[in-house]
């Protein structure tokens, strides 16, 4: 949960993040149009739609921010912190070498799955019930002690009488059943064994999968931070060219626009990261 949660957070924040550069760049248009409208160089239609959009990106705003608040809350009661106590997590990282390497990976894996080590434990279980199985085979020898002191004898009988032996015993004839009991040990072993190659085998398809996975999701990423980049120039530049009457508003509504667009599809590949990443550390046995 806590580390859903940090993920949660952190593209709530992202989000949040894009809100806030829509909320500068309408307040900014606002005020460029308001002077316009005083200069009767701009329609009074003009800056109401812009007061509008930017009414409707307040309120984003505002949504958005409570929903990050409410987030940390949850994490910091997760941790045992003050629910108060505010932060700021980092973006979306590069990969660590563990994480682009699959051999890494997978060792990782084998050693931190639960489901590999129980099929560990079982095997020296088995073959513990094995080695108490063929013992029976070695006789069971002991050292015995015996004291005895009779009562109402005559006085030529001795008053105490000690002995020390061995003590031996053996099951010479059980007409094989501790075969029969010694195989079936062996073949709990042979399947514990398999159980643990195939518990092996499905721990490596598994991360190599997620991991395949995560890959293909950091791509993408990086591709719509590219395009957010792009979009967020492009919006700069016709910002721009409306304060100096070079372009028209409806130019850099269209620039906002394809910003938004950009931004959504930037959210969407960083919820699909986040996600690819939370089920790959749960491969790899990370999240325990």
């Amino acid at each position: 949960p806590a580390m859903r949660t940090f993920y949660a957070i952190l593209q709530t924040q992202s989000a949040l993040d894009s809100v806030q550069q829509a909320l500068n760049f309408y307040r900014e248009l606002d005020r460029v149009t308001g002077d316009y409208v005083a200069q009767q160089v701009a329609l009074k239609a003009d800056e109401l739609d812009v007061k509008t959009k930017l009414a409707k990106t307040e309120t984003e705003a505002f949504t958005v921010g409570n929903q990050l608040v409410t987030l940390k809350e949850q994490l910091n009661q997760l941790m045992g912190r003050d629910i108060a106590a505010d932060f700021r997590v980092n973006p979306a990282p590069e990969l660590a070498w563990a994480e682009l390497d699959v051999t890494a990976a997978r060792t990782l894996a084998l050693e931190s799955r639960p489901e590999v080590r129980e099929a560990r434990l079982r095997i020296k279980q088995a073959e513990l019930d094995k080695r108490v199985k063929r013992s029976e085979y070695i006789p069971d020898v002991s050292l015995a002690l015996v004291y005895v002191s009779p009562r109402n004898f005559n006085d030529f009988v001795p008053k105490n009488f000690a002995g020390v032996g061995f003590q031996m015993n053996w099951e010479v004839f059980d007409w094989g059943r501790k075969k029969r009991q010694l195989a079936e040990k062996e073949k709990t072993i042979e399947q514990a064994n398999n159980n643990l190659r195939e518990a092996e085998n499905n721990v490596r398809i598994e991360v190599g999968a997620k991991l395949r996975e995560l890959q293909q999701a950091r791509q993408a990423l990086r591709v719509a931070e590219l395009k957010q980049e792009t979009a967020r120039e492009n919006m700069r530049v016709s910002l721009n060219k409306y304060k100096a009457q070079a372009a028209l508003l409806s130019d850099a509504l269209q620039t906002q626009a394809a910003l938004a667009d950009a931004d959504y599809q930037y959210q969407q590949a960083l919820l699909a990261f986040w996600t690819a990443r939370a089920d790959y550390e749960k491969a790899i046995g990370a999240n325990k």
